[in-house]
């Protein structure tokens, strides 16, 4: 089999002296290939050492053909166009300067062949779902995962022989993972991913894993990659059991033949003693006896030490992929508490423009009001939830008209119509709808029948339903002919969701909060936090900066439990994997995959116990072993969770009850 990219003895180490890569051989063959392994293995040093951006200490690598690179941080520069970061202003300037009647012969040079460049562009960002950035917006203006894409849409029309991709799945929403996929999957020259997600490793043709400074090729995609580790660790399992078995014996044959040798010198004494045997025969006997009881010996003992070789070979084949197992008591919510009361702001749709709100000077009403001929202002309060469909916001009553939305008429206007970045003061939050009357009503989807239900503090607790902004868990979640759509994705034709107006969370509910790339997920975690809940909270930011690098992984864990004491800390953090010295380390030293044990180890150690539990994104940059952990963690506890996450294979494994989505105009809505 031909190789395009083959990696001899190369080695590769920090200017601080901290090793990565050690005589490292590797060799990656045509088609997809997935390179996956532990955080700090040196996936990425080695793609920018392919990629002829590292200079290799040692060793050398060939590739076949032009290389194309993304890396898992695109540089940026707020005011490089995206043109600059298609790497096409040189050309498109050129053919400009000649569309413009400058024939120079430069100009012509550097068009080269891309007499097309612009339509190949917009093709490619279109592809992409990009359509709608045009070729001179700047970077600074661009979310995150946009620049991603344009740095992807990048490298495809560049058309590299070889192209390197390193994490490239990483901040980006649902629907432009989809599109990535469909990019990977019809990219037809040599493609080496470094990525933790999973449906994007199950497009590859073969997995690279990278496990103690060794690349290993396995043939097909992830799912083939885990059928052939788990038949190898089988195989493992019992070599080590057999190994066991073969060690036991030979301790056991070296007892017995030190029983018989102990036995023959006993016998040998008596007869001597008791003349039985003239003194220069026994001595004689006493001789050959020793020796051969010590060739017994030895022989025995070289038996055990081959044993226990073998024994220590065998359990080198099998991995130690360590795992996390905890009990939290302490977070644990009665399924009819009410852990959160949250009001939301209105729609973006049903806010009016600026430019037609009147000024202070002009006798504004507050939105939702208004000016009665008589002077009086009357508060318009809906008793109808809004409704998002796939035309738009509406309620069950019909299409809200352009008065509804520059009055906020129809639309319940939340606490006080407007949004508030610093949260509210009363504890239970309780919206202006609530104010009015302290009901909030509800239909369910598609005609259903009419159902009241009183807010927080007129709810009885323990009914066993779940509040989805005075709506029932049933009524809430109602889904047409069996329809759900998530993030963006919508399974059958006109599914409808129905938009919240409080966010009200009930017993040890596990939320996944979906949306696309600046929808507001993290504007609503973090608003939860500055409202308050009803129980204790805790929140995982997408940045791992709650530790303080200074302070030991004790020393964090201490200082959010300080009526713990030091062994009770460090035998917590031992479940968290832990033990001995590494819970001593600072927790500037640790990598990326300790860094995010310890964080989640002081998180779920705090006192109080975290009972409502947020966290942003927390799969991103984590490898798959951390990605397992973080799972047995969270199954372990009994609070309720709010996870705004674009992994859903990730969701899927912590046991999701309700799947909510945020959107940008709309608003958040039962998904």
């Amino acid at each position: 089999m031909p190789f395009s990219i083959v990696v001899d003895h190369v080695s590769f180490g920090w200017p601080d002296g901290a090793g990565v890569l050690d005589g490292l051989d590797a060799a990656f063959p045509a088609g997809r290939t997935g390179l996956i392994g532990v955080n700090g293995s040196g996936k990425s040093t080695l793609l920018r050492i392919i990629a002829g951006e590292l200079p290799a200490r040692s060793g050398s690598v060939s590739v076949s053909g032009e290389v194309g690179y993304l890396p898992q941080n695109v540089p940026l520069g707020a005011s490089r166009t995206v043109s600059d970061l298609l790497e096409i202003s040189a050309t498109r300037a050129a053919l400009h300067a000649i569309e413009s009647g400058d024939v120079a012969e430069e100009h012509f040079a550097a068009v080269g062949d891309d007499w097309d460049v612009e339509e190949r562009a917009a093709a490619e960002l279109d592809r992409l779902g990009l359509g709608h950035i045009g070729l001179d917006r700047t970077v600074g203006t661009l979310s995150g995962g946009e620049t991603i894409m344009v740095a992807l849409a990048a490298q495809l029309l560049r058309r590299p022989d070889v192209l390197l991709l390193d994490e490239p799945t990483n901040n980006l929403d649902l629907d432009a993972r989809e599109r990535l996929y469909g990019a990977v999957a019809a990219w037809s020259g040599v493609l080496v991913v470094v990525s933790h997600d999973r449906a994007l490793l199950e497009q590859m043709d073969q997995i690279a894993e990278l496990r103690d400074g060794v690349v290993r090729m396995y043939g097909g995609n992830l799912s083939a990659y885990e059928e052939q580790v788990a038949t190898e660790q089988e195989a493992a399992l019992r070599s080590v059991r057999v190994a066991q078995g073969e060690v036991r014996r030979q301790q056991r044959e070296l007892i017995e033949a030190r029983t018989r040798i102990d036995r023959a010198a006993r016998n040998g004494r008596k007869a001597f003693e008791n003349n039985k045997v003239p003194k220069i025969v026994a001595n004689g006997l006493k001789r050959k006896a020793q020796v051969s009881a010590g060739k017994q010996r030895n022989l025995a003992i070289e038996k055990l030490e081959e044993a226990r070789e073998r024994l220590t070979e065998a359990a080198q084949g099998v991995r130690e992929d360590a795992e996390i197992r905890i009990q939290l008591p302490g977070t644990e919510v009665p399924a009819g508490r009410t852990v959160l009361t949250l009001p939301l702001p209105p729609p973006q749709a049903a806010r009016p423009p600026l430019d037609d709100v009147p000024t202070e000077r002009q006798g504004a009403t507050e939105p939702g009001t208004s000016k009665e001929p008589g002077g009086a202002s009357e508060t318009a309060v809906s008793t109808e939830p809004a409704v998002l469909t796939d035309q738009g916001v509406s309620t069950e009553r019909g299409a809200l008209t352009d008065r509804d939305v520059s009055t906020g008429r129809g639309i319940s206007p939340g606490r006080d119509a407007a949004w508030e970045p610093h949260g509210v003061s009363e504890p239970d939050g309780l919206s202006g709808a609530a104010d009015a009357g302290k009901v909030s009503g509800a239909r369910k989807v598609d005609g259903a029948p009419e159902a009241a239900h009183q807010e927080a503090d007129g709810t009885p607790e323990g009914d066993g339903r779940t509040e989805t902004g005075g709506r029932t868990e049933a009524e809430g979640r109602t889904e047409t002919d069996g329809r759900r759509e998530r993030d963006g994705a919508t399974e059958g034709d006109g599914a409808r969701r129905i938009l919240l107006e409080t966010l009200v969370v009930r017993g040890p509910e596990r939320i996944a909060l979906l949306g696309p790339n600046g929808s507001g997920k993290t504007t609503l975690l973090r608003r939860i936090v500055e409202h308050g809940a009803h129980v204790p909270v805790r929140y995982l930011p997408q940045r791992l900066d709650l530790l303080d690098d200074a302070l030991s992984v004790v020393d964090n864990v201490r200082a959010v439990a300080p009526d713990a004491s030091v062994n009770e800390v460090r035998a917590r953090l031992a479940r968290f994997l832990f033990r001995g010295e590494r819970a001593g380390q600072a927790a500037g030293t640790l990598s990326g995959g300790e860094r995010f044990r310890a964080t989640l180890a002081a998180l779920l150690s705090a006192d109080p116990p975290p009972q409502l539990l947020l966290l942003d994104e927390p799969t991103n940059n984590l490898d798959m072993a951390s990605v397992r952990q973080l799972s047995q963690a969270l199954n372990a506890y009994r609070g309720a969770l709010i996870v705004a996450s674009h992994d859903v294979p990730f969701l899927e494994t912590i046991g999701i009850t309700r799947w909510l989505r945020q959107d940008r105009e709309a608003g958040l809505a039962e998904s």
